[in-house]
């Protein structure tokens, strides 16, 4: 397991990358998800960020907290269910209109129970989708 000095050294090269990364973030509005993206806008120039989640108010504060971070950042908020596969297809439907491809795709929304749905759970038909059909496939 890498230090974590190592771990912000790898991150800090994200100032190097070039302008404009497009990264897609699932589960971006608690826990890891909104930490990496939060790290994600911090450290790069002019990001488009698209968060994905359920929660509409708590995405619509963490999108005006990244451009206050960042300015140079244009952040979206995609209210979606990802459980729900034909969302996975208007998400991607959403970004593919506005892009021609996608640098960055953070899945980190909820877990897979064996147990049956308890409630959140990774959809893997939701991601292979989402990953499949993506623009350009340059993941």
């Amino acid at each position: 397991m890498p230090s974590l000095s190592q771990v912000r050294q790898s991150n800090n090269r994200l100032r190097e990358a070039p302008p404009g990364l497009v990264a897609v973030f699932a589960g971006a509005t608690s826990g890891i998800g909104e930490a990496t993206c939060r790290e994600f806008v911090r450290l790069t120039e002019s990001p488009r960020v698209y968060l994905v989640g359920r929660n509409s108010t708590k995405g619509s504060s963490i999108v005006r907290e990244l451009q206050q971070l960042n300015p140079s950042a244009t952040v979206f908020f995609i209210q979606a269910d990802l459980t729900i596969l034909r969302n996975a297809d208007q998400v991607l439907k959403i970004v593919s209109e506005k892009e021609k491809k996608v640098n960055l795709l953070f899945l980190s929304q909820g877990f897979l129970s064996l147990k049956g749905r308890q409630g959140k759970y990774i959809n893997y038909r939701g991601y292979q989708t989402t990953t499949t059909n993506a623009p350009d496939r340059d993941l």
